[in-house]
């Protein structure tokens, strides 16, 4: 990756770029931000300082290139990494990390994504007396996503329930433990 650097501050629109060698040829390469796919870059583009250093390869079209948008990203701190597929379906990941500071920000998005948890439990009542098998319910919200919900009873793990969302309802039933 010849672009950006390690620690590079990015804003707007910034190229990525760089060049692959693959044996087996190059079949796509793949940008990726935080480890989420976002785009594909342009592969052939002319790199005849490459196929001088490399000239086994035979190639001197081994140049990639993306215009990664900051504007849909946070500010803040990210693992940018490209990946090539070769033709025999082999991957190689290349990776630095960023910083992404643009002047105007989604405020909303970055708003509501630094907003503390928050949450209740609806049922059961506090002091209620549980039998057999009691329902729980309640909810969460957290602007970062709620990934999951545990329902513990005395300090031990009753009920787990994995969620992606940022709001969250939730229930459950959940048997006391004997002792």
């Amino acid at each position: 990756m010849d672009s950006p650097a390690t620690g590079a501050t990015l804003k707007g629109v910034s190229v990525v770029k760089g060049w692959f060698l693959d044996g087996s040829g190059v079949s796509k390469v793949e940008v990726l931000v935080d480890g989420k796919t976002i785009g594909q870059a342009q592969y052939g583009g002319s790199r005849t300082d490459v196929a001088i250093a490399y000239p086994a390869y035979q190639n001197a079209n081994a140049g990639y290139q993306y215009s990664l948008n900051t504007a849909n990203l946070l500010n803040g701190q990210h693992t940018l990494t490209v990946r090539e597929t070769g033709k025999n379906r082999a991957m190689t990941e290349l990776k630095r990390l960023v910083t992404v500071q643009n002047a105007v920000q989604n405020t909303v998005q970055n708003t509501v994504q630094n907003l503390p948890a928050k949450g209740t439990i609806d049922e059961p009542k506090n002091g209620a007396t549980m039998k057999d098998r009691t329902l729980v319910r309640g909810w969460f919200l957290d602007g970062s996503g709620v990934a999951k919900v545990e329902v513990l009873v005395d300090g031990k793990l009753s009920l787990k329930h994995s969620m992606d969302s940022p709001v969250q309802m939730w229930q459950g039933v959940i048997q006391p433990i004997k002792k």
